[in-house]
């Protein structure tokens, strides 16, 4: 069973995601904020990670000691790509549209998702980039 990692700090994403992967048969784990998500992959290894770009690096209490933008996506997603060679990686965002495309410039090997999405359009997506790792696809 392929397993995939969700970090987003927005709920209602982390469920929506979360149960069209479990409805297609995926193991998945879910991370509010890049410090959690960390902690997953020192537990497990992930066939694929979908990481929002716009969210706290941490969350609770501390929230407010790190800066909340697409900065800490684009920066999670550079940390993951060197923790996790091979990895296959969705950069998702509600945010302007050019944000992805200059996400997929600074890193390569990576494709992107716009919120809001489909659900034939997040597994379409997941099945390409875990087929195809090393390809840029904008959805």
């Amino acid at each position: 069973m392929k397993s995939v990692l969700i970090i987003d700090d927005d709920p209602e994403y982390l469920q929506i995601i979360g149960t069209i992967l479990l409805e297609a048969g995926y193991h998945v784990e879910q991370a509010n904020c890049p410090d959690r998500a960390f902690k997953h992959l020192f537990e497990s290894r992930f066939d694929l990670v979908i990481c929002d770009l716009h969210m706290p690096f941490k969350t609770g209490p501390e929230i407010f000691d790190f800066k909340y933008d697409y900065e800490v996506g684009v920066r999670t997603i550079q940390e993951l790509r060197e923790a996790c060679p091979g990895t296959a990686l969705i950069a998702v965002s509600a945010t302007m549209p050019w944000d992805l495309p200059k996400v997929m410039r600074e890193i390569p090997e990576i494709s992107a998702l716009t919120k809001p999405f489909s659900e034939h359009q997040l597994l379409e997506l997941v099945t390409l980039s875990m087929t195809a790792p090393n390809q840029q696809m904008l959805h």
